[in-house]
C-alpha cells in the first residue's frame, strides 16, 4: 500500500510515498487484502489510524459518483477479517 502525508499539485506517479511503519496497521491492511484476493483493489480514499483504531474514508460527490464494486469487496473483506461498520465513512459531498 501506498501511504501520502500530504497531496502535492503533480500527477500521481510523482506524490510522495512514506511506507506505513506502524506494524499492527500495516498487518491489517494486508489481512484485508489477503481476503480481496490479494488486492488492495477497492481500498478507500483515506485510511485513518490513532491508538490502533482504523477508520477507511470514501468520498463521493452527490449524482456524479458512486460506490463501485471494489470498494464494497474492500469492505467485505474488512467485515470479514474482523472490523466492524463503525470502521467505515462515507462522505458526500456538492458544489453549490
Amino acid at each position: 500500500p501506498f501511504m501520502l502525508t500530504e497531496w502535492n499539485d503533480v500527477c500521481y506517479r510523482e506524490q510522495v510515498h512514506v511506507p506505513i511503519i506502524d506494524a499492527e496497521i500495516y498487518e491489517t491492511l494486508l489481512g484485508i487484502a489477503k481476503l480481496n484476493g490479494n488486492r488492495f483493489s477497492g481500498c478507500w480514499d483515506v485510511v485513518a489510524w490513532k491508538n490502533g483504531y482504523i477508520s477507511f474514508l470514501e468520498v463521493k460527490r452527490n449524482k456524479r459518483d458512486c460506490i463501485r464494486s471494489s470498494q464494497i469487496n474492500w469492505l467485505k473483506a474488512s467485515l470479514a477479517y474482523g472490523l466492524n461498520c463503525s470502521n467505515f465513512i462515507i462522505i458526500q459531498w456538492n458544489i453549490k
